[in-house]
């Protein structure tokens, strides 16, 4: 595609109304995003530190259950 092309192309503008909607939807989805990156390394941390200690006997649920809810605190 040339610049020729693309300066012949009818392009739409959408109004300033618009571009805040957008803008403000875009913001709240990453706010989210973050918030559930940060849940789901979280929640992998955890897992990596219980589940080896729990297989192999270390630890039983009610001290993990005990565990995770200090942890949570």
């Amino acid at each position: 595609m040339t610049t020729k092309v693309l300066n012949d192309l009818d392009t739409l503008k959408p109004s300033d109304k618009v571009l805040q909607a957008f803008e403000q939807y875009l913001s709240n989805f990453f706010k989210r995003k973050t918030v559930l990156d940060s849940s789901s390394d979280a929640l992998g941390k955890l897992r990596d530190t219980l589940l080896p200690k729990l297989l192999s006997g270390e630890l039983r649920i009610p001290d993990a259950e005990k565990l995770v809810e200090e942890i949570q605190s």
